[in-house]
């Protein structure tokens, strides 16, 4: 498994997701977004095919989230080192488990069939009994991200894939993003951001040709600009009036690009399992 990052010709982020080889000519894309990557393939000239992979996906991360899993398949999984994968069995289902997660712990992937993926996470939910197992909703995994330090789209960015006319034509006008904040909202550059601004520069290979590799290398050479984290500390609230004065679901619901990671940071869990 690698975290493949998709850009367009100026070098911003249009995608970036899991990418899996399955096989020799086999691979496979995990929560991807925006199909970037289904749309370059129809504009090329190589000879691949893209098929939907119906299956589910849960997370299992903390402190005893190996001993969980080893508990719900009743073998050892401590082979599977930082992004690799392998199959199991989970309440005699066939599962494949990847050892990946955005919570900062130590965690896992659990994914099979989608018509099987309620028999699996009850499972996962009664081994972990004792263990302080958690469970928790959809909305936690884009706040682990933000909490684990991984940029995601949709909060700490957009996607720059709506630049693209063709692109669009693809997804349709459901993904133009409600533009909020401070802001210009016809600024949209300022809510794109490049592996570099994002802080991945260290992990960018320049040994390959790739979309918007001149203008990613022109900005390796002299970077501009960083995404930062604002934290505040203990306390810290107080010296500020109008984050005080702000209720917890404006904060929850607050999906301004700019803002997201704050208010991530503010509603940040404390739990120490979850699937």
């Amino acid at each position: 498994m690698k975290h493949t990052v998709l850009c367009n010709d100026d070098g911003l982020v249009t995608q970036h997701a899991i990418l899996q080889r399955n096989g020799e000519e086999e691979f496979r894309f995990f929560a991807a977004g925006l199909p970037w990557a289904n749309y370059l393939a129809s504009q090329s000239k190589f000879d691949m095919t893209i098929r939907p992979y119906r299956s589910y996906l849960f997370q299992v991360a903390g402190p005893t989230s190996l001993e969980t899993l080893e508990r719900t398949t009743g073998e050892s999984l401590g082979d599977i080192r930082f992004l690799r994968f392998r199959p199991a069995v989970i309440a005699g289902l066939p599962v494949e488990i990847g050892r990946i997660g955005m919570s900062g712990n130590l965690a896992y992937e659990v994914r099979g069939l989608m018509d099987e993926g309620a028999t699996v996470f009850q499972a996962i939910l009664e081994a972990g009994k004792g263990l302080g197992i958690h469970r928790l909703g959809w909305r936690t995994y884009f706040v682990n991200h933000i909490e684990g330090g991984f940029p995601q789209t949709g909060w700490s960015f957009y996607s720059a894939a709506i630049e693209d006319a063709g692109s669009r034509a693809m997804t349709g006008p459901r993904v133009m993003p409600r533009v909020t904040g401070s802001v210009d909202p016809a600024n949209m550059r300022a809510r794109y951001r490049t592996p570099v601004e994002i802080g991945w520069a260290p992990t960018v290979r320049l040994n390959h040709n790739f979309r918007g590799r001149a203008a990613i290398e022109a900005e390796m050479a002299d970077p501009r600009r960083t995404m930062v984290t604002l934290r505040w500390e203990p306390g810290g609230r107080a010296r500020h009036p109008w984050l005080a004065a702000a209720s917890r679901r404006e904060l929850q619901d607050h999906r301004d690009a700019d803002d997201a990671v704050l208010a991530a940071r503010l509603l940040r869990s404390r739990r120490p399992c979850a699937a």
